[in-house]
C-alpha cells in the first residue's frame, strides 16, 4: 500500500495547500485528492514540481507500507515502540534544552513532565496526545494555520514525529482518550486530530 505524506511535508515547509497548488499548477481540489491519498496516480511532471517547490525527494512524499499484508510479531512491535519512545525522549530533551524563550516556560514544564512520563513507561498514546495538545497551545497568539510552523523548530519536530503515529491509531482507541476526536484548546476552540 502506498501512503501519501504530502501534508506532513507541507507542514514542515510551512506552505498552504492554496500556495502549493498555485506554484505547481494544479487546482486546490486536485491537490486535496492527492494529499488524502484518494488519487489513483500522479504524473511524474507533477511529482517533479512538488519536489522542486517543497525541496524534498519523492520518497519523502510517497511511502510504501506492507500494512495488511503481514502481521508484526510482538517482538517487532516492542522494538518499534522502544525506538519511537527513545526518539521522542531525544526530541523532547533537545527542545527543552534549546528553546529558552520565557514565553514558553509553561510549555517547558509540560515537556519535562512528558519526558518523565515516558521514562516511567506511562501510557505512550496518552503522552503523545498530551504533547500534541500542549504544542498546539504553546503559543495561542498564532492563528491555527501557523500554530505549528510559527513555533520554534524543535517543537515542530516533536509535533511532526507524533502526528503520523496518532494518525495510524484507530479512531476508536483515540476516542477513549479524547472525547469526539477533538483536542480542546484554550478559549473554547478545537482542532480535529485525525481525518
Amino acid at each position: 500500500m502506498v501512503k501519501v505524506n504530502l501534508d506532513l511535508i507541507m507542514v514542515k515547509r510551512g506552505i498552504s495547500s492554496k500556495d502549493l497548488a498555485k506554484k505547481i499548477g494544479i487546482t486546490p481540489a486536485n491537490l486535496s485528492i492527492l494529499k488524502t491519498g484518494k488519487a489513483k496516480g500522479i504524473r511524474f511532471a507533477t511529482l517533479d514540481k512538488i519536489c522542486e517547490v517543497l525541496d524534498c525527494q519523492p520518497g519523502d512524499i510517497l511511502e510504501y507500507s506492507r500494512e495488511g499484508t503481514s502481521q508484526m510479531s510482538k517482538a517487532e512491535e516492542e522494538q518499534i515502540y522502544l525506538e519511537n519512545k527513545k526518539t521522542l525522549m531525544d526530541l523532547i530533551n533537545v527542545a527543552y534544552n534549546e528553546v529558552k524563550d520565557p514565553k514558553f516556560s509553561n510549555f517547558r514544564v509540560q515537556l519535562m513532565q512528558s519526558y518523565k512520563a515516558l521514562d516511567n513507561d506511562d501510557d505512550y498514546i496518552k503522552i503523545m496526545l498530551d504533547l500534541r495538545t500542549n504544542i498546539l497551545q504553546a503559543d495561542l497568539s498564532l492563528n491555527l494555520k501557523t500554530r505549528i510552523s510559527g513555533l520554534p523548530v524543535e517543537y515542530g519536530e516533536i509535533f511532526n514525529f507524533i502526528e503520523p503515529q496518532l494518525k495510524k491509531i484507530d479512531s476508536q482507541v483515540l476516542d477513549q482518550y479524547n472525547r469526539y476526536g477533538f483536542v480542546p484548546l484554550r478559549y473554547g476552540s478545537t482542532v480535529k486530530y485525525f481525518d
